[in-house]
């Protein structure tokens, strides 16, 4: 009882100290107890005085209270009341000194911390702050602080600068996605031959007032940076190829399986650039459905061509761009000894590490090859394209001959002969097909005027009579009936949509064209259309024997030893020495090349068509899912489980009411929510529509590198030539980039000299 007297006159004390100051708050005030309920336990003595200096020398000479029940609860109250008080201290700061308020210091008194916050919001510094607060608030909403100005003018300053960079980034993407040149011969603005990227720039300024400012403060030297130079354009273009780059791979990962098309070609410089395609199945933006697709990732310079040093290029980039050689399910590539080569070529190599990348060489060139074949089987026919070149090149090479030509020949004018794409040579035939006579016409006119020099006049004479033969016409004839069904089966095959079985078919249709083409009737149909065309020349339609050397007779010593008697007649003697001889080497060798083709659709060929497999045994089926299997497992790695895949091949059976592609299927099983059903159909599949079927995607990459690297550009840097070739041949990519992240991704790449965030 002591402690408490003792306790509670010490706080009385400090209360009464503090009074005068506290009364000066009175939201404070009126949460104290009243003075009445103080009076009637404290002497009165204490009361009286209004001094504060009274009051504490009352307090001071009086005499404690005596310790009875009364004073106990009167104490008891004191003690609340300062406990109030010493708080409210605590919480209103003192005016002379700020520093030793209760908001700043904190309070270790948690008993009453709920009502202590609750006094300090009612209290008159809290209003005083809190309205202090919600001015700032509504002029930082309003712009109207201090710094609002400064704020301002520098968004107007990034506004400006990334208007700038929008127009630059979307000239140097025009210019890279129609593969033109940027640079000319000055870097400076309006200046004669200052290249294609500042004249768009000037044509800009016309028109635009965003860069006619910017041009206006180059001129005037009011900025010292410009973002015109070109080691801007080269980090937008390397930005552009990065964003696109990304985007490639991130299908690719979410496809995981893939196939790897390759091609070389040397370049202007004679570097030998290699090509990289990559082919896999993904799911189209807008929609839900899969699709075959094949993107182009970039050239990468070979300085060793043979199968070792290809091969080691190829996985040094593939481990760059972190995709994974096991995922890899098909290689498509020309027929070339380094890449094709049994033991040391580039697809043998790659087989030694993944056995599951099947290597499936280019139908486009094998077909290609086979009309190669078709032709230099027989001298003829060797000699017939020498002269078709020769018309060619006597036409083409005076412009007097060439407009003589054209008074006769309207609509169809002859071509060259292509050195490499046998299939193309369809285009320098077809002239002399239909307009035979024509040109005859024409080389008559030149052979026949006086005005030129007798040598001209004798090639032309010669050509003429070398056309107006039988034997010639029929070549045109027979060599129209071949190139022209190859070469629609050649431009099929470039489809990259296309599949093994599609593929399959085709060449079959065309070995069929062959053998049935091969026959009595099918020479008598060449004889036919041959003496159409030479009634037009006036030739009479009779195949003559061609000048051969006499052949010297040996002596023989037993009647036995002779000759197999020759043919006699010229026509018969055309006939089989020309015509079966070159559809039969035609037959032979597409045959020949075709064989791994066919060896690779035997073992995908029951999953071409899924929906008859309803009527086909068990047994049968899953023969055809084991050796599947077999073919896609590695050491303890396994694409699919041979019996799960033939349950699920016999139930989707049931569920399709048609015939369906297998793009068709994949797309039947996705839209229906049946990929828990069926997940090991999905896997083979995607890994048949993965694997290619030519390499056109490759050598129509170089037919952009032609035109972005040529003669005026050899010396163009090879970071440079990636990014404007995954420009130009992946535009819809590039199309579909954002520019504002484009920018924050160029204004993050390093310090600039100016805001552009």
């Amino acid at each position: 009882m002591d402690r408490k007297k003792k306790s509670g006159w010490e706080f009385i004390k400090k209360r009464l100290a503090q009074e005068k100051e506290l009364q000066k708050y009175s939201p404070i005030s009126s949460f104290l107890t009243k003075p009445e309920t103080i009076s009637k336990n404290i002497p009165k003595t204490v009361l009286e005085p209004t001094s504060s200096s009274d009051r504490i020398k009352n307090i001071m000479t009086s005499e404690p209270p005596s310790v009875d029940s009364e004073c106990c609860n009167s104490l008891a109250v004191i003690e609340n009341i300062i406990s109030d008080a010493e708080s409210d201290t605590n919480i209103e700061p003192s005016s002379k000194h700020p520093e030793h308020g209760w908001p700043k210091t904190g309070s270790s008194d948690w008993v009453h911390l709920s009502r202590n916050l609750s006094i300090h919001e009612k209290s008159a510094s809290h209003a005083a702050a809190f309205k202090e607060w919600k001015e700032f608030d509504l002029r930082l909403l309003s712009n109207r602080t201090i710094d609002a100005e400064n704020q301002r003018a520098i968004d107007r300053e990034i506004t400006h600068w990334r208007s700038v960079l929008e127009r630059i980034v979307s000239i140097i993407q025009f210019l890279s996605s129609q593969s033109l040149a940027f640079r000319g011969a000055s870097e400076k603005l309006y200046e004669h031959n200052n290249g294609n990227f500042l004249k768009l720039i000037e044509l800009f300024a016309k028109f635009d007032p965003v860069m006619a400012k910017h041009i206006s403060c180059i001129i005037n030297k009011d900025t010292r940076p410009h973002y015109l130079s070109n080691v801007i354009q080269n980090e937008i273009i390397s930005l552009i190829t990065n964003k696109i780059r990304n985007v490639l791979l991130n299908l690719i990962k979410s496809a995981k399986y893939y196939s790897i098309i390759l091609d070389c070609t040397p370049d202007i410089s004679h570097v030998e650039q290699m090509s990289i395609i990559i082919r896999f199945v993904a799911k189209q933006e807008n929609s839900n459905e899969f699709e075959v697709r094949e993107h182009f990732l970039g050239f990468l310079p070979v300085y060793d061509t043979s199968g070792e040093g290809l091969t080691t290029t190829i996985f040094e980039e593939l481990a760059k761009l972190d995709i994974p050689i096991e995922n890899m399910r098909g290689q498509g590539y020309d027929n070339g000894a380094n890449m094709k080569g049994k033991r040391a070529g580039v697809q043998n190599r790659i087989l030694s590490v993944n056995p599951r990348a099947f290597f499936v060489p280019c139908s486009a060139h094998t077909l290609n090859l086979v009309v190669n074949d078709a032709a230099s089987a027989s001298g003829e026919s060797w000699g017939f394209f020498q002269a078709v070149q020769k018309i060619y090149t006597f036409f083409s090479s005076s412009t007097y001959r060439w407009d003589v030509l054209k008074k006769y020949v309207t609509s169809l004018t002859v071509k060259s002969v292509s050195d490499t794409r046998w299939e193309s040579r369809i285009e320098a035939v077809k002239p002399l097909r239909y307009q035979l006579g024509e040109i005859y016409d024409a080389l008559l006119e030149i052979s026949n005027d006086k005005k030129k020099d007798h040598v001209t006049q004798h090639e032309a004479r010669s050509l003429a009579i070398s056309i107006a033969d039988f034997r010639f016409i029929c070549s045109v004839v027979i060599w129209y009936d071949i190139l022209s069904k190859v070469n629609v089966v050649s431009k099929m095959l470039q489809n990259p949509k296309l599949n093994l079985l599609e593929c399959k078919s085709m060449l079959r249709e065309t070995v069929a064209f062959f053998n049935q083409y091969r026959s009595e009737g099918g020479f008598a149909t060449v004889l036919q259309e041959a003496t159409g065309i030479a009634s037009e020349v006036e030739v009479e339609p009779i195949v003559r024997a061609n000048a051969i050397a006499r052949i010297r007779r040996k002596k023989r010593t037993f009647d036995y030893e002779c000759e197999d008697e020759p043919i006699s007649d010229p026509k018969d003697r055309f006939k089989v020495d020309f015509f079966y001889f070159i559809i039969d080497t035609a037959i032979n060798s597409t045959t020949e090349r075709f064989q791994l083709l066919e060896s690779h659709c035997s073992m995908f060929e029951f999953l071409y068509d899924i929906y008859s497999l309803k009527g086909r045994a068990k047994e049968e089926i899953m023969k055809s899912c084991k050796d599947l299997h077999i073919a896609l497992t590695h050491s303890e790695s396994m694409d699919t489980d041979a019996i799960e895949l033939c349950d699920e091949l016999i139930n989707l059976a049931t569920l399709l009411s048609s015939s369906q592609t297998p793009i068709q299927c994949i797309n039947y099983i996705v839209k229906a929510d049946l990929e828990s059903l069926f997940p090991n159909v999905l896997v083979v599949l995607r890994i048949l529509m993965t694997l290619p079927v030519s390499v056109a995607s490759g050598e129509r990459s170089f037919s952009k590198l032609k035109i972005i690297k040529n003669y005026l550009r050899s010396t163009m840097s090879q970071e440079r030539l990636v990014g404007l070739a995954t420009i130009s041949i992946e535009s819809e990519l590039s199309a579909s980039i954002k520019y504002n992240e484009l920018i924050d991704e160029f204004a993050r790449v390093k310090a600039r000299k100016v805001p552009f965030l």
